[in-house]
């Protein structure tokens, strides 16, 4: 598993991209995932009514228009439960695509007839810059995947091994 976040750092900027083009009244709101929560909080969340597959980014604007972005970065793929919730959302006539760039979020912006700032198309350019560099930022802060270090043994711990008798 990779903890390089590249899809968090893309949501990140997605989310400043709509603020920004999106004109008011609207609302938007990034998921937060049950599967990012540990099996316990995970399990909670499922008691609650959480569903798997949901989208990570609702958008939505006076006159009732409103979409659902599944934001995927390089080859990732939707999963089996994301398009399950993408059909579903679809049945309902609500709009739920994935969107691999700024361009593909601009894309269902206009498909769904949302109210778009003026310079949308050079803020777009501007915003997939942005990404770009966030997920690069992102892959730089990951954890490295070099061997893990053996667990140093503190003067603190040999202390308490002597008083033990097991070490002399």
């Amino acid at each position: 598993m990779s903890n390089i976040q590249r899809e968090a750092a893309f949501q990140a900027v997605v989310d400043r991209f709509i603020d920004r083009v999106v004109t008011p009244p609207m609302f938007t709101t990034a998921i937060h995932h049950e599967n990012q929560l540990t099996d316990n909080a995970r399990a909670r969340a499922r008691a609650k009514g959480t569903k798997p597959g949901v989208p990570d980014i609702y958008v939505a604007q006076h006159g009732a228009r409103s979409a659902w972005l599944e934001l995927k970065w390089g080859a990732n793929k939707a999963s089996e439960a994301q398009l399950a919730t993408h059909a579903a959302l679809h049945r309902c006539g609500i709009a739920a695509d994935v969107c691999y760039s700024i361009y593909d979020v601009l894309q269902v912006l206009r498909k769904e007839c949302f109210d778009l700032h003026g310079n949308t198309t050079n803020l777009a350019a501007e915003y997939q810059a942005r990404a770009e560099a966030a997920v690069r930022t992102a892959e730089t802060r990951a954890p490295s995947r070099a061997k893990p270090r053996a667990p140093r043994v503190t003067s603190g711990k040999l202390a308490a091994y002597r008083r033990a008798g097991v070490m002399v």
